[in-house]
């Protein structure tokens, strides 16, 4: 008999569908934690992605401060030529003083009254100032002003009385008289000599002896350009440190923050890493990764523990040797970091290029001549001006931002899931499925800049901007060349020199600055710059030319109208000349210290085309929504000024200038491979002598020749470089003075060489915190731009004045709604982009079919003014010179990066 059974069936049938059920549910938990995982290690690389560009954005925002700072150093020094080498002929009341209104400036000097001067004279000096050209003349507190006259009248000799023994008194007093007043013409033109090398190269330290106290204690324009150029080489450094090749752990991490930390050397992987490891979660367990601490059995994060952050490392840009993306940069600098160094010449994210010009500032010098006085009588020692150059060569006014070269962050993240329900080993947390996460941002510029010239000859070759027809010509406005006629002879009233070999014009288009050593044959021009603007037609007056340079030629007639650009544009000159406290022809040492913070101060123009920093309030005023950057330290000039300090590190151990010594080796070589240009220079001037003794006529040849060996000590040979001085001989020509004074090293004569002047001003600049910090000047006076007008940052939402897409227009809005300004940037300005922007073209697939397309970047152009311009010479496409390769070595090398 056969019985049924059927106990049991469904605690099989219930077992095997909880065993599906629970691997449905362990798979459902798992998948479910897998994807909670990875959305947090993605989230995890997005604020370690934006953290890093975050941190290259203040990395900007503070070249672009003391990017600023150079703009300040070449304002003072206009100020000082333009202002201060002019008050006499400020105080005259003959010439340039109406400088009200719209109309151009005028800085010819004028004929005395009563004295006819015209080419038919034995001299052949020309009848009037053929040169509108601003020359330093110091007052030097004498009763009767002398600056402004183009010639000083000398002394007639009569015939000789015929009565015996008078005769020869009479001719030794007039001789004695001549020689006295040839004297004070020498002396005079010593002293405006030596007004313009202070102002120009003055070390702040050491004085140059006789030289006029007209702010002459401070630091020239050049040692100081040449400092910041150094120190923003420096933060260039910091910001290209390069991506670290091996992946960060939190304990790595720790560890990597005490190497470089003098300068945050390596704070973009710092906090890149820690903001990604702080979004991961974990809670408590996950201090236990951080600490290092734990083993197999504690209870540990796997996602934090295994969590590391790699740095994509892109194509690095390797600048040329003496261009000028590698000016200032020692050849073999290196990264001083244990962790994957490299020459610092190869930039990864940013290439800074120096914007810098050949400049001569003139002075005047009173040579000794002779002239027919009423047409037929010999006058003598009268004080001839001529308008002498002295040759700045590679001045830096600043720097620009290499398109070519994208600031950008991308990174990797890579972890590990093991889920509630592992299949991959239970509690090893070694084990588990890899995860791996992407992610890049950018900063939004930094206002660096702005272009003033274009560069070419491979980037060694500084030349002006050529732009479209009615564009915006920035180098019209920010030098000036001079045309002398070819083979004119030399007369007294002529500039020195007086060749076209020395001088830039439109005609040839010359190069206007060059890399030292590279052999670029560069020419001089006038400084020249705009400092402010009223109102926008002001702005429009600057561009109101055909060509790319302005021109200073010798008049015909009045010539009205040709020079009128830059500080030749009255309320240019009006808005530098406001920053005297008054009028007059002496000012003390107080009154002067604060026209010259005030000459500094934020303009107008400097808030459109600079980023200009400011305190946190001034009486309460706390509008522009920036992070206060700069610290006030101490009130000067009366309370009309402060002092502060930014970070801009100058030497020490981890930077391109290990020490002092370091730096004073970069800045002589600096000043020896400018030797070809100084050359031209003395050969220019020598050929001025020669000319004045060719010229000589018969009578008063040794006056003239005394005349012609203070300006060339070789006058009358054919030998362009002056002997070295030495104390036992101490020519007193402005050749030997130059000529010893740049290319010396020992002092002699009274005359310190600008290496020995430069060795004590980066000696004390190395010290007492300067190391590491420039401590600068800001004008806070009354009549200060106010600092909501500065867009220093801002905070772009539409309840704070932005529009729907973020924009925020610039307070100085001008022109057109299409032409608005906008300074849409903040301090921290960060934005994410898609990898598919920054890899460079993949591989044609095997099998065929379409590869992709390089950066969106480089289909646009170079340098795009507003809207609707794009200047001529820079508006070809940019050429992305570091994306990420699209190939194993960046672990980018699927297709579906293309579309990440």
């Amino acid at each position: 008999m056969v019985i049924k059974k059927n106990q049991g069936q469904l605690s099989i049938f219930l077992g095997i569908t909880l065993i599906v059920v629970m691997s449905l549910l362990a798979f459902i938990i798992n998948v479910g934690l897998f994807v909670k995982a990875k959305i947090n290690l993605q989230n995890a690389v997005d604020a370690a992605a934006f953290s890093g560009a975050s941190t290259q954005a203040r990395q900007l925002t503070n070249i672009a401060y003391v990017n600023w700072e150079l703009r300040n150093v070449y304002k003072e020094w206009m100020f000082k030529y333009y202002v201060l080498g002019h008050l006499q002929f400020l105080n005259t009341g003959k010439n340039y003083t109406n400088i009200s209104g719209d109309g151009n400036v005028d800085f010819f000097l004028y004929n005395p009254p009563n004295m006819n001067f015209n080419s038919a004279s034995s001299y052949g000096s020309p009848a009037e100032d053929p040169y509108n050209v601003p020359s330093i003349c110091i007052h030097n507190n004498t009763s009767k002003e002398i600056c402004s006259l183009y010639m000083v009248p000398g002394l007639p000799r009569f015939p000789a009385i015929g009565v015996a023994g008078i005769s020869e008194i009479h001719e030794a007093l007039v001789s004695k008289l001549v020689t006295e007043i040839g004297k004070d013409c020498s002396d005079r033109s010593k002293i405006n000599f030596l007004a313009a090398l202070s102002w120009a190269y003055g070390s702040g330290i050491k004085d140059i002896p006789d030289a006029p106290l007209v702010a002459t204690n401070r630091p020239g324009a050049w040692p100081k350009a040449v400092e910041l150029a150094m120190r923003i080489r420096n933060l260039e450094m910091i910001a290209n440190r390069p991506p670290m090749k091996d992946g960060l752990s939190a304990q790595t991490a720790s560890q990597i923050a005490i190497e470089g930390s003098d300068i945050a050397l390596n704070e973009r992987p710092y906090k890149a890493f820690f903001s990604a490891f702080k979004n991961l979660s974990g809670g408590k367990f996950k201090d236990l990764a951080y600490s290092g601490g734990g083993t197999g059995g504690d209870l540990l994060d796997e996602l934090s523990y295994n969590f590391r952050l790699y740095e994509i490392p892109p194509t690095p840009f390797s600048a040329p040797p003496d261009t000028v993306s590698s000016l200032l940069i020692p050849p073999s600098a290196t990264y001083k970091v244990a962790t994957n160094g490299g020459n610092v010449l190869d930039k990864h994210y940013l290439d800074l290029q120096v914007q810098m010009a050949n400049y001569a500032t003139l002075f005047s010098t009173f040579t000794n001549t002779k002239y027919k006085f009423e047409g037929s009588v010999d006058a003598e020692a009268s004080c001839g001006i001529s308008k002498t150059a002295l040759p700045v060569p590679g001045y830096i006014l600043g720097f620009t931002k290499n398109p070519e070269v994208l600031t950008y962050y991308a990174v990797r993240g890579e972890s590990k899931f093991i889920g509630l329900f592992s299949p991959f080993g239970g509690t090893d947390l070694e084990k588990g499925i890899q995860l791996t996460a992407y992610s890049a941002a950018k900063p939004f510029g930094g206002r660096i800049g702005p272009k003033l010239f274009a560069y070419n000859n491979g980037f060694q070759a500084v030349v002006p901007r050529d732009v479209l027809p009615g564009g915006n010509r920035k180098t019209l406005s920010y030098i000036s060349g001079l045309v002398n006629p070819p083979g004119a002879t030399f007369y007294p009233g002529y500039p020195i020199p007086h060749n076209n070999s020395f001088w830039v014009t439109n005609a040839t288009q010359s190069t206007i600055g060059g890399v030292p050593n590279s052999g670029v044959q560069a020419y001089f021009g006038v400084p020249n710059m705009i400092y402010d603007f009223e109102s926008e037609p002001q702005l429009d007056r600057q561009n109101d030319s055909t060509t790319v340079l302005q021109e200073l030629k010798k008049r015909t007639g009045s010539m009205p109208g040709l020079e009128k650009v830059g500080l030749y544009h009255r309320p240019q000159l009006r808005a530098l000349l406001a920053s005297l406290p008054a009028l007059k022809t002496g000012f003390n040492s107080e009154e002067v210290l604060q026209a010259l913070v005030k000459s500094k101060r934020a303009t107008k123009y400097d808030a459109i085309n600079y980023l200009v920093p400011d305190y946190a309030s001034i009486n309460g005023e706390s509008k522009n929504n920036a992070v206060p950057f700069i610290v006030p330290l101490t009130d000067i000039a009366n309370g009309q000024g402060l002092t502060y300090k930014i970070f801009a590190p100058l030497v020490g151990p981890n930077t391109l200038y290990q020490n002092a010594a370091a730096a004073e080796t970069v800045v002589i070589s600096f000043i020896q491979t400018s030797k070809p240009a100084i050359e031209v220079y003395l050969k220019s001037v020598l050929d001025v002598a020669n000319n004045i003794l060719a010229n000589a006529g018969a009578g008063g040849v040794d006056t003239v020749r005394e005349s012609a060996k203070t300006i060339h000590i070789n006058a009358g040979t054919g030998n362009p470089t002056p002997a070295p001085l030495n104390n036992d001989n101490c020519a007193p020509d402005i050749a030997s003075i130059f000529n010893h004074f740049f290319f010396q090293s020992a002092e002699a004569c009274g005359v310190v060489p600008l290496a020995t002047m430069m060795v004590d001003y980066i000696g004390k600049n190395s010290i007492d915190g300067r190391e590491s910090y420039y401590f600068a000047e800001y004008y806070k006076g009354a009549d200060r731009i106010n600092p909501s007008l500065l867009m220093t940052a801002y905070s772009p939402q539409q309840r704070q004045g932005a529009d729907a897409s973020g924009k925020v227009g610039h307070p100085l809005n001008a022109g057109n709604a299409s032409d608005a300004y906008y300074a849409g940037r903040n301090y921290y300005s960060t934005k994410f982009i898609q990898l598919s922007k920054v890899i460079d073209q993949a591989p044609t697939p095997t099998g065929g079919g379409p590869s992709s397309t390089v950066t969106d970047y480089e289909a646009q152009p170079l340098l795009r003014e507003h809207a609707t311009e794009k200047p001529s010479d820079l508006s070809s496409n940019v050429k992305i010179r570091n994306p990420l390769k699209y190939d194993a070595t960046t672990g980018i090398n699927k297709p579906y990066f293309l579309d990440f």
